[in-house]
């Protein structure tokens, strides 16, 4: 696994912690795109441990799998804290890894090359991150010749 996958990971669960409720669980998909990655749709659905869903990505660019573990389940499940048997059964199908944010916190990726799960340490999504702060917080675009002042 390259640590651009890790890093796209990483990002996309830090995102969906900022812009999705953290007490349903919710999945996507990073496909191959030129020199990187992008990411499909956000799929959630009713029931606060579980989702599925169709994902969208161009076909045959499947790269890895990632969902959060919501948070509210930490108090309650301490399986919350790592791959599900589901998780783990779908990324050797696929034959792709799979990602999770977890309650702790910590950001989680399985190999099914290998059957390892190990801890992602990536960059932060500085860029991203930026790009949110100035909608969220200003409404206007991130490359706004004002910048961060009003």
């Amino acid at each position: 696994m390259s640590e651009q996958l890790d890093n796209a990971a990483s990002a996309a669960l830090f995102m969906l912690g900022l812009t999705q409720d953290r007490k349903r669980e919710h999945m996507g998909a990073l496909f191959s795109k030129g020199d990187g990655y992008g990411r499909s749709n956000i799929v959630t659905t009713g029931d606060r441990g579980q989702v599925s869903g169709v994902l969208s990505v161009p076909a045959g660019s499947l790269a890895a799998l990632f969902h959060n573990h919501p948070s509210e389940a930490r108090t309650r499940d301490p399986a919350a804290e790592q791959f599900s048997p589901g998780d783990v059964s779908q990324a050797r199908s696929l034959g792709k890894a799979s990602y999770i944010s977890t309650p702790s916190g910590a950001t989680l990726k399985y190999d099914p090359a290998t059957g390892q799960t190990s801890e992602v340490l990536a960059e932060f999504p500085i860029a991203e991150f930026k790009t949110f702060l100035m909608q969220r917080l200003l409404g206007r675009a991130a490359d706004d010749p004002r910048g961060l002042y009003k």
